[in-house]
């Protein structure tokens, strides 16, 4: 993952897909949620690939950050 450095750089986001996850309840934990871009792509990705539930946990969210 390469870090955005302003509004308008594209972000890719890479990560595997070895873990079965279907019919899972999937708890999502972050240190901190900054732009909230991770987190959305991430939690939409779990559940596409068939987890019964997404949770995120964080312990600091950043709220004057967030892009979504």
């Amino acid at each position: 993952q390469q870090p955005a450095t302003g509004p308008s750089d594209v972000l890719e986001i890479v990560f595997s897909h070895d873990l079965d996850i279907r019919g899972k309840d999937v708890l999502l934990v972050e240190g901190v949620v900054h732009s909230g871009v991770t987190s959305e792509f991430l939690m939409n990705d779990l559940r596409a690939r068939g987890a019964s539930s997404v949770k995120l946990a964080t312990l600091l969210d950043r709220q004057s950050a967030r892009r979504v």
